[in-house]
């Protein structure tokens, strides 16, 4: 069985880890996102790409694909030539504060006259992050350093992660003492039914699951910390 991984931001890894070890004959890795306009500070989300390739195996480095601005454009071939032997497409996300998978950001949606031309896209160069996705990784991945964090990433679109034949999520975004940053995005998810506008919202539709932190579960009621 053959199987390409394509993203990599799990609140767990050796969760992930353990499913494509166990499950697996081979493993060609995508990195679904990258940082554009700072790559210095990219290296940091590259760097749990990885460190999950080297764990499975490890994957050899001619199997690793990180969506820089070369690489990204042939991720579509490489996976319609992969599936053409045989291999299936598995999509380990997150959900972003705002919604989105990858960095594909809801305020996107804009940009299309239907909801066939929004599926249609495979990537984007330099994609415009919303604000809150800069602060959600400046909370995560940066310390709370919101000025390390470039404005504009490299992306899948949903013409990839929408075509998954699995899918493996995960939220973690608990602060402790009551607070954290996801519950609402995971409720949103799950709740509000396919929309170009909520990215994330698409996910529920594909086989898979999506595992979160039972504090994100709710109820959704404001505290005073």
């Amino acid at each position: 069985m053959q199987c390409i991984a394509v993203n990599l931001d799990v609140p767990d890894i050796d969760q992930a880890v353990a499913y494509y070890r166990d499950r697996l004959d081979f493993v060609e890795g995508l990195r679904i996102s990258d940082g554009a306009g700072r790559p210095r500070h990219a290296t940091v989300w590259n760097g749990q790409a990885t460190i999950m390739f080297e764990r499975i195996d490890p994957v050899p480095p001619e199997q690793r694909h990180f969506a820089t601005r070369t690489s990204l454009p042939l991720y579509a071939e490489q996976i319609g030539n992969l599936r053409a032997r045989g291999a299936r497409l598995v999509t380990v996300y997150g959900i972003g504060r705002v919604f989105h998978i990858a960095f594909w950001e809801p305020h996107f949606a804009a940009e299309f006259a239907s909801v066939d031309e929004w599926r249609a896209q495979t990537h984007r160069l330099g994609a415009k992050l919303h604000p809150l996705t800069i602060e959600q990784n400046a909370i995560t991945s940066f310390k709370s350093r919101t000025t390390l964090i470039p404005a504009f990433a490299n992306t899948i679109g949903p013409a990839l992660f929408l075509s998954s034949d699995r899918c493996i999520g995960g939220c973690d975004g608990v602060l402790g003492r009551g607070m954290s940053w996801q519950a609402m995005s995971l409720w949103v998810t799950l709740r509000y039914g396919p929309s170009p506008w909520v990215p994330s919202s698409w996910m529920p539709t594909l086989p898979g699951r999506l595992f979160f932190i039972r504090d994100l579960a709710g109820p959704l009621v404001a505290e005073a910390n």
